[in-house]
């Protein structure tokens, strides 16, 4: 391993270690520090999705699973932010994921049934 490469890894450790220091969520952080987080936390997980608001991947928080018919769900919010918002400020966040799966996969998943359920506060 030559320099560089030791002071780069060296670096990633003092960051990696210093989020979680700082509590690397945003059950402490305010908005700010929480889209700082996010980035960073993308940069470090950028194999992992993540919640469609607050940013945090799925290394880093837990995502809200919602079943939409007996063998599907889906997690486009985080615990933490799914519990802030009501039913109808959902919507979005599950309209938003559900067309990325339209356009990847067509037909995948019936937008009625993902409404529905989001609306009953699943």
């Amino acid at each position: 391993m030559n320099m560089i490469t030791g002071a780069v890894i060296l670096l990633i450790n003092v960051i990696i270690n210093t989020l979680f220091f700082i509590g690397f969520n945003h059950r402490q952080a305010e908005n700010g520090q929480v889209a700082a987080n996010a980035t960073i936390d993308q940069a470090i997980h950028p194999q992992y999705g993540h919640c469609g608001k607050c940013g945090l991947t799925w290394a880093t928080v837990e995502g809200h699973s919602t079943r939409y018919t007996e063998s599907e769900g889906m997690f486009p919010l985080c615990e933490k932010c799914w519990s802030e918002l009501t039913p109808e400020q959902r919507l979005p966040y599950y309209r938003s994921l559900w067309e990325s799966w339209e356009r990847e996969i067509p037909g995948h998943a019936n937008w009625n049934d993902i409404e529905k359920a989001v609306l009953e506060g699943k």
